[in-house]
């Protein structure tokens, strides 16, 4: 296994490529070659450029031209016999290896701006994450409040099905003093397509709709926002039935789950 991560050997192309890695580098880069095709294209990248611009020659003269040259600086020496030798011209090799390091500079400068934008795009993604995890946490808390404040003035109301051990249940949290409710329900598979869950609170015999509702795929489902009588007298029992997605004025099927209502 080598001893450099993926990133690691990524930032070596250049250097590979140039001929500048240590023994230990360069063969953690050849033992990595068969099975990161883009370490080896990063390379043949950077090989390209260092060829190219290393062939770079300047185009020799023709014949005439280099005649002429050479009769001119004969010319010259004679009128200027003390004058220095001209300096030999300096080799393009070092301008070229120049041209490739900053040509591998700006590689990495490029592959450096991606790296910074996509941890960018990571932060970014937490701090939704962060902020979702939060809204969370604040609705949980206000759901919390609305059941402990309930005090003394707290119902509960456990709603059964036929199958009181394998079948669907809601637990019903309803505080009078301040007329807010939170519903529970699990087991619960999510109601066929266009259609969904109605609470109903019967009243002196009478059902009227509170509350429609819909579980999660994992059977799952906290709801509130009921629309509770103005008192809570009168309410003996407590029904679920199937109903249009928007519910329904009365019931059109028969409850499948229910609960009574103790009185305080």
């Amino acid at each position: 296994m080598s001893d450099f991560s993926r990133d690691e050997l990524l930032d070596l192309a250049a250097a590979y490529a140039l001929g500048a890695t240590s023994p230990s580098e360069t063969a953690a880069i050849e033992a990595s070659l068969p099975t990161m095709p883009d370490l080896a294209a990063e390379i043949s990248a950077y090989t390209d450029v260092t060829v190219t611009l290393a062939q770079q020659q300047a185009m020799a003269p023709s014949p005439d031209v280099r005649a002429a040259f050479l009769d001119g600086v004969g010319a010259s020496k004679r009128r200027s016999p003390t004058r220095t030798p001209a300096i030999a011209a300096r080799s393009r090799w070092p301008l070229a290896l120049v041209s490739v390091g900053l040509a591998a500079s700006l590689v990495v400068a490029v592959r450096y701006a991606s790296q910074v934008s996509r941890l960018e795009g990571d932060v970014a993604a937490r701090e939704r994450a962060l902020a979702g995890a939060s809204a969370e946490a604040e609705k949980r808390h206000h759901q919390l409040n609305l059941i402990l404040e309930g005090e003394k003035d707290l119902v509960v109301v456990h709603l059964k099905a036929a199958d009181t051990t394998a079948g669907p249940g809601v637990q019903l949290f309803w505080n009078q003093k301040q007329r807010l409710a939170i519903g529970h329900a699990f087991r619960l598979k999510p109601a066929p397509t266009g259609r969904a869950y109605q609470v109903w609170f019967v009243v002196s015999g009478k059902p009227f709709g509170v509350k429609v509702f819909n579980s999660d795929p994992d059977g799952h489902a906290l709801f509130e926002d009921f629309a509770l009588p103005a008192v809570p007298d009168g309410v003996t029992e407590v029904l679920v039935t199937e109903e249009p997605s928007t519910g329904s004025p009365q019931p059109t099927s028969a409850p499948f789950m229910g609960g009574r209502v103790s009185a305080n």
